[in-house]
């Protein structure tokens, strides 16, 4: 994909027929007509890798655990750009410092959002999860808000655990 942008930013045309980027860059001397077109390819591959990286670790995340126990919350996972999957990273909150945990939008765009865990410690926002389905969320929170998390258990996350259940044909869901 950023293939395709950056020769559809040099080879195609400007407005009104004028040329493209490629003919201005071959063209132009080096003092002046140069460097805006290759200002603008420089920062448009930059922002279309930093946008494309950003997405696909959210969209396809690395391992990740979660671990609980009564001093606690132990998150450990894979960087992204360990490909080998050898170093874990492992940060540790203690109960009372995590506030409104809670089943949220972890990304999102065009109309599409993954799911995860947000919440807040020690003053920092942090997301962990991503990708979890609601059904699982619940019973994880669950668990978490026995042990004294700061839970967020709404209306909201119990709809979408039962449609859920709905689409997978797995259990009966009275209504209400």
């Amino acid at each position: 994909m950023v293939i395709a942008v950056l020769c559809a930013l040099l080879f195609f045309p400007g407005k009104h027929n004028q040329p493209s980027m490629w003919h201005d860059m071959s063209n132009a001397s080096v003092e002046s007509d140069f460097l805006m077109p290759l200002t603008i390819l420089i920062l448009g591959c930059i922002f279309v890798g930093w946008i494309g990286f950003r997405w696909s670790a959210a969209a396809w995340p690395s391992d990740e655990t979660l671990h609980c126990d009564q001093t606690g919350l132990t998150i450990s996972l894979i960087p992204s750009l360990d490909f080998h999957n050898r170093i874990w990273k492992t940060k540790s909150y203690a109960l009372a410092d995590i506030k409104d945990l809670r089943f949220a939008v972890y990304a999102s765009a065009k109309g599409a959002s993954i799911y995860g865990f947000r919440f807040r410690a020690n003053g920092r926002r942090h997301k962990t999860l991503p990708g979890l389905e609601a059904p699982e969320a619940q019973k994880i929170l669950t668990a978490l808000q026995r042990f004294g998390v700061d839970v967020v258990l709404d209306d909201k996350l119990q709809k979408k655990a039962d449609d859920a259940l709905k689409n997978r044909g797995n259990a009966i869901v009275p209504d209400t």
